[in-house]
């Protein structure tokens, strides 16, 4: 949360903040806000409030409202907002990215579980030994869960107990919940309980080794089999891989890889990992190379459902340092530093902490040839921010542009969308919202010069502060 000024900026401002036109993000407008914000990385919306005390409301990247000022409490879950509509306790609801209703307001609390699922759990008065819940707003009162409304794609489809309720994953269509006596239970869409036996785990999909049947809990069908009637917009996981070989849920051989890799890993998203000979590529759905298996590693970017290729480019470990790789399978840039230094949490851009605390920045473009002092990536978004050694802060793109003008503050804090197009910047009690035209393109910085020491240690492997030879700081 955030305090803010509300006034449009004039078309001067917007002018003198915008980068030169080689740059691949630049900024299209810009607004400025005085209140509060609660920032939707996911949706590209936010919810403002002018004053403490009134209600937010949702409002769209132009600064256009969604939806009334209604919200008296507002949260960020998973691309929706959790809302409080109104006083008391029996007033929370689901709207979604922009504003539309999930969830009506009348719940203790809500929980969104995935883009499809989410919960409206209804309270029963608790004591002090035995509680949930504890109120906010007053010490003594507690609570316990009386009952939890299940909704799909925002119609009501079902209830539980507190007994049949304690943890809750969900797979496209399906819902497993798990209970307080730690059983797990699957239902479809329509809240219809599954036939598969009780069962003490949350997986989707349940592999018979006598019979080799791999079953579909959700449904209790056969799944990855001739007969099977589920479609890849149901479920979660649309191939499987055995022996080498993918599968389609109707039993057609995607693939066969038993003569050709000796491990290949189960899907995440539309790839897949394979190991020969201790390296390792990335297939396709169909089974094509697409990354070459001549990598030392894959690192998986973050545990989404879709965690390769961001923006078209893949982190990869080669010949013990990092690099980048595109689609086409060809080795963009390969940096001089390990993969036990560099991270890699927010590709596009890779960060590497030096000896003396300051951050290296690398992006498909190369490496930044300017140390930060401080950094933060957001998403896959293809713009970062942070404070550079001169002691001002900035927001560049991939190619080390700058998407604003620099500036000094004692303390400034940034929200970026995840796919980079909403900015917000605060400084001295304002924030300004940018909207920032990304096209994806990029500037080579070329490659950096070696680092030398005074006792003769040469080196381009590495670009710490210091010499691993004799402690002395490296000459830049």
């Amino acid at each position: 949360m955030k305090r803010f000024a509300l006034f449009l900026t004039a078309m001067l401002l917007v002018l003198c903040m915008m980068t030169s036109a080689l740059a691949n993000a630049t900024v299209s407008s810009s607004v400025v806000l005085e209140g509060s914000i609660y920032f939707n990385s996911e949706a590209n919306t936010f919810a403002y409030r002018a004053e403490y005390g009134e209600p937010y409301q949702i409002m769209d990247a132009q600064n256009q409202p969604l939806t009334e000022a209604i919200f008296y409490d507002i949260s960020v879950n998973r691309g929706m907002y959790e809302v409080t509509v109104g006083e008391g306790e029996n007033c929370k609801g689901i709207v979604d990215g922009r504003g539309v209703e999930m969830v009506p307001a009348q719940y203790g609390d809500v929980d969104v579980i995935s883009d499809r699922w989410q919960l409206g759990i209804r309270f029963t008065a608790g004591t002090v030994d035995n509680y949930d819940y504890k109120s906010w707003s007053q010490d003594d009162v507690f609570y316990l869960v009386d009952t939890v409304d299940v909704y799909f794609c925002g119609q009501m489809v079902g209830s539980v107990t507190r007994t049949e309720y304690d943890y809750v994953s969900a797979y496209g269509n399906f819902i497993c919940i798990k209970s307080r006596d730690n059983h797990y239970y699957f239902y479809n869409k329509d809240f219809v309980k599954s036939t598969y036996p009780e069962t003490d785990s949350s997986s989707e999909y349940q592999y018979d080794y006598d019979t080799e049947i791999i079953t579909h809990v959700g449904s209790n069908t056969p799944a990855f089999c001739e007969g099977c009637t589920l479609t890849e917009g149901e479920v979660e996981q649309s191939i499987y891989v055995r022996s080498k070989k993918g599968l389609a849920l109707d039993g057609t051989v995607l693939f066969d890889l038993s003569d050709e890799v000796d491990y290949v890993d189960q899907f995440r998203g539309n790839y897949a990992r394979v190991e020969k000979d201790d390296k390792y590529g990335l297939i396709d759905r169909n089974g094509n190379i697409v990354l070459p298996i001549e990598y030392d590693d894959i690192p998986v970017v973050d545990y989404s459902d879709y965690p390769f290729f961001h923006q078209g480019y893949q982190p990869v470990e080669k010949d013990g340092c990092i690099g980048i790789a595109d689609m086409s399978g060809n080795l963009v840039y390969l940096s001089r530093y390990s993969g036990d230094v560099a991270r890699i949490y927010n590709f596009p851009f890779i960060d590497v902490e030096d000896t003396n605390g300051e951050h290296i920045v690398i992006s498909i473009a190369g490496e930044f040839p300017e140390r930060f002092t401080e950094a933060r990536f957001y998403g896959n978004a293809q713009i970062f921010t942070a404070k550079n050694s001169e002691g001002k802060w900035v927001v560049r793109d991939i190619s080390n542009n700058d998407v604003i003008t620099p500036f000094e503050a004692d303390y400034a804090s940034f929200n970026v969308s995840n796919d980079g197009s909403m900015l917000s910047v605060y400084v001295d009690g304002e924030d300004t919202l940018y909207n920032v035209s990304i096209d994806g393109s990029f500037t080579p910085l070329g490659d950096l010069p070696s680092l030398s020491c005074a006792c003769g240690y040469t080196t381009d492997e590495m670009s710490f502060n210091y010499c691993p030879m004799c402690g002395t700081q490296f000459e830049k």
